[in-house]
């Protein structure tokens, strides 16, 4: 039997959405650091790890406040836990944004984040859209790069359009 036709892909490119964040994330998972750290390079982010809330507060005294755009904070993390890495930061840094990364979609939770001074809360598995949207919101001043759609393998973005990805190939292969 032949296949039904199927809607062309329509991938986004958005090159490098995060261009020129620097990002503090905390995060005791292996596996949650890799996908963050594939994730926020690829969109444009530098990024630096720690793996509880003190080796956060740690890097923020060693390098500096000013040395991170925002802080990505898992809540739930062995030796201090974001809550109180997140009341520890917010005592020698008011003014840096501190988002709450927890598995935990419950208004309790979200009610307990903001309570400890984090400005936002994103429930994980993390949602790449929502991340991106929450990183460029709380690090004003840097400009969105544009949004190219390519709907077809013959489409081709502009060329201040940087991407990783060669998307004739990749539609080609995998439409």
């Amino acid at each position: 039997a032949d296949s039904p036709p199927r809607a062309p892909a329509t991938p986004e490119i958005r090159g490098a959405a995060l261009r020129g964040v620097s990002v503090l994330a905390a995060d005791d998972v292996d596996v949650n650091r890799a996908v963050l750290e594939n994730l926020l390079l690829h969109l444009g982010a530098s990024v630096r790890f720690a793996e509880t809330g003190q080796e956060a507060l740690d890097l923020l005294e060693q390098h500096g406040i000013t040395a991170f755009d925002i802080v990505l904070m898992d809540v739930q993390m062995p030796v201090m836990d974001g809550l109180t890495a997140t009341r520890r930061i917010r005592a020698i840094a008011p003014a840096l944004p501190i988002v709450g990364l927890t598995a935990h979609a419950l208004t309790e939770e979200r009610t307990r984040c903001l309570a400890a001074g984090m400005v936002d809360v994103l429930t994980k598995p993390i949602d790449v859209k929502l991340l991106v949207e929450t990183l460029q919101r709380l690090t004003p001043g840097r400009p969105a790069p544009p949004v190219v759609t390519v709907s077809s393998p013959d489409a081709v973005p502009p060329k201040h359009v940087v991407s990783l990805v060669d998307w004739r190939a990749l539609i080609a292969r995998f439409d």
